[in-house]
């Protein structure tokens, strides 16, 4: 089975570092995860290991109703002004959407990174915009900079 498959692979690999000097002391399931990894990465990367030990959602529902329970304790410690739970709800938040890309089968930190270019594309298309009208950009409502986004946007949509 793909379990066994796993199980023998990562024995393997104990077998393999141990023969090289580099037997960890760590012998947690988590532990060979390297910690250098960008975030959204290393929450994948944690997340697929406990799940192949069957700690893991059902299905993407379950990850999406997770999801909506970290982002309502977000708003609480935001109501509630306490910044150190903000920072920790925060990441929650981030870890789950990092399991729903896990879920899915797509890269969370390659599918943000692609979000960051579409996100300068649009703002280049309002900056372009802005110089085109003399002005500044401060001298625009959001309203008006919004239209100009909604307007990059369909561009790229072909409408």
């Amino acid at each position: 089975t793909d379990a066994d498959r796993q199980a023998f692979w990562e024995d393997a690999k104990k077998v393999e570092k141990a023969k090289k000097g580099k037997e960890t002391t760590n012998d947690s399931l988590l532990g060979e995860i390297p910690t250098s990894l960008p975030g959204l990465m290393t929450a994948q990367k944690l997340q697929a290991r406990a799940a192949r030990h069957g700690f893991d959602w059902p299905n993407i529902e379950a990850v999406f109703s997770k999801l909506e329970e970290e982002i309502m304790e977000l708003k609480e410690a935001i109501s509630l002004g306490d910044s150190k739970h903000q920072f920790e709800e925060l990441g929650d938040v981030m870890f789950v959407l990092a399991n729903i890309a896990r879920h899915l089968d797509m890269d969370a930190e390659t599918s943000l990174r692609a979000c960051n270019q579409k996100f300068i594309r649009r703002f280049s298309h309002i900056e372009d915009r802005v110089a085109e009208s003399g002005q500044t950009m401060s001298e625009y409502s959001l309203e008006a900079l919004d239209r100009w986004w909604v307007e990059a946007k369909n561009l790229e949509k072909g409408n």
